[in-house]
């Protein structure tokens, strides 16, 4: 694994620039760039910058050394746009438990229906064209599918209360 310390591994090899800049060369030679920069009242961002070759599989780990001098990795963001971690926790507001009030306005199926004929996805939710194209807010996408499912719910409780009603007229 490549390392920015020295061979007995207490010297680091970085080189300290103006407003916040670092670099150092790893063991096999890629450059390894950090910059933090302040933009703003509480807002910064820092960069990091690992290897030199688009086509290779770097990655950026955030985790800590546990018992035995482990690495533990919590967090790896690798260069082709993954990012692996255990959970992930979104904070959200009005998230949609209001689909339960009684004053709720729920859609219809042949509402729905229309809509999915006129448009080729589900109301309130984004299409797949906006979701390749802008990529996806997650909390908010998750939001959208609770909201679905939530309603989805009413309707399969009212279509089997349908059902009960035919079935006693039977």
């Amino acid at each position: 694994m490549p390392s920015i310390f020295t061979q007995s591994g207490t010297e680091p090899k970085l080189t300290f620039f103006g407003n916040n800049v670092a670099s150092a060369n790893s063991d096999n030679g890629d450059q390894i760039y950090f910059q933090r920069k302040n933009e703003g009242f509480e807002k910064s961002t820092l960069k990091l910058k690992l290897g030199d070759d688009v086509n290779s599989l770097d990655k950026f780990e955030i985790g800590y050394f546990g018992a035995g001098n482990v690495w533990n990795k919590s967090v790896a963001i690798y260069n082709n746009g993954e990012l692996w971690a255990r959970k992930v926790k979104v904070t959200l507001d009005n998230y949609p438990d209001y689909v339960f009030k009684p004053d709720y306005k729920l859609r219809t199926l042949e509402e729905t229906e229309a809509f999915i004929k006129a448009n080729q996805h589900l109301p309130e939710m984004p299409a797949a064209a906006d979701i390749e194209k802008n990529g996806a807010d997650l909390g908010e996408l998750h939001k959208a599918m609770l909201k679905q499912l939530e309603e989805l719910t009413l309707q399969v409780i009212s279509l089997k209360k349908e059902v009960e009603v035919l079935k006693k007229g039977k």
